[in-house]
């Protein structure tokens, strides 16, 4: 292999996008849990639980990752300067980004998935 096909790319995340995601999974983590406890308990009148529970787990789980996989690319952050707008974005490698992006499908999938049972998972 030449050194060309073994670079790694390199992508950047404005600071306000990367607040934009861990607060989406603050919200869904907080819903998320209320909602399980809600699903747990006796007086659930929930008809489908028992498929819903896995869902709403999944969903506390790849909210969980996303903060987790931000917070080790994170520490310490890398900065690279951008230009148009004048802001410093955060460097993260490719390998990091595929990570984030597959987290972030599957955290869109379960939501999709508990919108079909007609339960939401957004702040209202």
């Amino acid at each position: 292999m030449s050194e060309e096909t073994d670079k790694e790319q390199i992508y950047t995340l404005p600071p306000s996008y990367v607040e934009a995601i861990l607060g989406e999974c603050a919200v869904q983590i907080s819903t998320a849990s209320e909602l399980l406890k809600d699903l747990l308990s006796e007086k659930g009148e929930l008809h489908n639980r028992d498929t819903v529970i896995p869902v709403v787990a999944e969903l506390l789980w790849v909210n969980d990752s996303i903060q987790r996989r931000i917070s080790v690319e994170l520490d310490p952050p890398v900065y690279h300067h951008n230009k148009e707008t004048e802001e410093d974005e955060y460097l993260l490698t490719e390998a990091s980004i595929l990570q984030l992006q597959n987290l972030m499908i599957t955290r869109f999938m379960a939501v999709n998935e508990l919108n079909r049972f007609s339960i939401s998972i957004c702040e209202h």
